[in-house]
């Protein structure tokens, strides 16, 4: 008798017994065409079905009472909303991801001791664990198992390149276009201004804020832009601090890295701004925890100033909990008439989720004045007791637009491309840059055996890493 393995649990009082084998291989429907005059039929495809696992089980339990509450937290276990990883004790080395079906009746146990629990994977393959493959620009991967795997590969940039490039010999997926000799390379973003909010080193007191009041004293942990001082004010209130960007700048974009906690009972707002040369507003990004009873996290995104600005995003997430300690970033670009924001959580490997973002166009001139400086504040509101918030970095970029004989650039030296063939991703750095896709890139598969996997330009790859799993049918 073995156990099993569910959600990373195992749970001692309950065995696999001997009975109806685990099928070898998942169900196949062959599909068939039937042409009148030829004998038999053309095959013309297969596909794979649910998997289905009938386990017979025993529960070990020294009476009726205590066999209840087993079953009951064998429900607790069991029942999840999606799939989860199991493992069989006869099989420790094949992963299957599984949902219990149907029912359980303890009845029967207390009967004759035993039941059967029925598993269904709606992901029909079995998995191994993670293998990784390490090499620079080319390399052989060696797939086992008896069915394709979808890869998952990290290419680190070593100079600047206007493509990146991976291929199977068969297939090939890239981002960006390789430039032709009569043209070249252009960065889409050129970085004007990077500060990391080590210091107050050049920042001075701001002098035009929106909705409250400047109070209390900005303050750095060495990494970021924090204060335990607001000081004092009935409304919304706490220190601001402006900086020059060096240069006047039309077409631009700002990404900011802040933090907002979700502290049961406490309130505040972090926002980064760009004004003009007169103190203006010409866009604005808050992060506000607006009631003390709920964890939701406000993300504004605007253009323009409080009087007649425009809301491009205004939004907690699809619920409160989306950006509930909120730790990511916030972005507002300009391009012409053209805006872009958005919003993202970031982990700390800087991959983004809870994504949000919207396009907006300025028909009526609103927000059209060029950007020459960078406001910082954080806000408390009345006596209400403020969140944990920080502001810890902010780089602003001008926005270069191109013309038929300029390539962008679409990844710099240092830059990871993740080309994520498993959920059908390109990642730059973390965050999600699908829309660069070329057009004739395609999510590949590796199939059993060896796969040689080529990336380009190979003059600009420091390392290559493909990591994948291996699958059984």
């Amino acid at each position: 008798m073995y156990g099993l393995t569910f959600n990373g649990v195992k749970k001692p009082y309950l065995v696999t017994l001997r009975g109806k084998r685990r099928p070898s291989w998942a169900p196949l429907k062959r599909n068939l065409i039937e042409i009148p005059g030829m004998p038999g039929a053309h095959l013309d495809g297969t596909d794979v079905g649910v998997r289905q696992l009938d386990i017979p089980v025993l529960i070990e339990s020294k009476d009726f009472a205590e066999l209840k509450t087993m079953t009951e937290d064998l429900a607790a276990w069991l029942v999840t909303s999606e799939p989860k990883e199991l493992i069989f004790d006869d099989e420790p080395n094949r992963i299957y991801y599984a949902v219990v079906d149907g029912t359980f009746d303890p009845e029967e146990i207390v009967r004759v001791g035993a039941g059967n629990i029925t598993f269904i994977c709606p992901d029909p393959y079995k998995y191994g664990v993670d293998k990784i493959s390490k090499f620079t620009n080319t390399g052989i991967v060696n797939v086992n198992g008896t069915a394709t795997s979808e890869p998952v590969t990290t290419v680190t940039v070593s100079q600047d390149t206007t493509f990146v490039a991976i291929s199977n010999g068969d297939d090939v997926n890239m981002i960006g276009m390789p430039m032709e000799v009569q043209q070249t390379a252009v960065s889409p973003l050129e970085r004007k201004f990077s500060n990391d909010m080590g210091s107050l080193a050049g920042w001075v007191d701001s002098v035009s804020v929106e909705g409250g009041v400047i109070t209390g004293t900005m303050k750095t942990t060495g990494y970021s832009f924090y204060t335990d001082t607001y000081g004092a004010n009935a409304g919304w209130h706490g220190p601001a601090k402006k900086i020059s960007l060096g240069s006047s700048i039309q077409d631009f974009q700002i990404d900011a890295y802040v933090k907002q906690s979700s502290t049961s009972g406490k309130v505040g707002s972090v926002e980064v701004a760009l004004l003009d040369a007169n103190n203006n507003f010409v866009a604005k990004m808050t992060l506000t925890k607006r009631a003390g009873s709920s964890v939701a996290n406000w993300v504004l995104l605007r253009a323009g100033n409080v009087t007649n600005g425009y809301d491009i995003l205004n939004t907690r997430g699809a619920k409160d909990s989306t950006w509930a300690n909120f730790d990511g970033m916030l972005r507002i670009s300009r391009v012409g008439d053209e805006w872009n924001v958005y919003a993202a959580l970031v982990d700390s490997k800087g991959v983004h989720s809870a994504r949000a973002g919207a396009t907006w166009f300025d028909t009526k001139n609103i927000a059209t004045n060029p950007v020459t400086q960078v406001q910082v504040q954080l806000w408390q509101y009345g006596t209400t007791a403020a969140t944990q918030q920080y502001v810890s970095d902010v780089k602003v970029f001008k926005v270069n637009v191109g013309d038929d004989l300029q390539v962008p650039i679409v990844a710099h030296a240092g830059d990871v491309i993740e080309f994520d063939h498993q959920n059908d991703i390109i990642r730059r750095n973390g965050e999600d840059i699908r829309k660069e896709k070329a057009f004739i890139g395609e999510y590949f598969e590796l199939t059993p055996g060896a796969n040689f996997i080529d990336v380009e330009p190979s003059d600009s790859i420091q390392s290559t890493e493909v990591r994948w799993r291996d699958r059984w049918r």
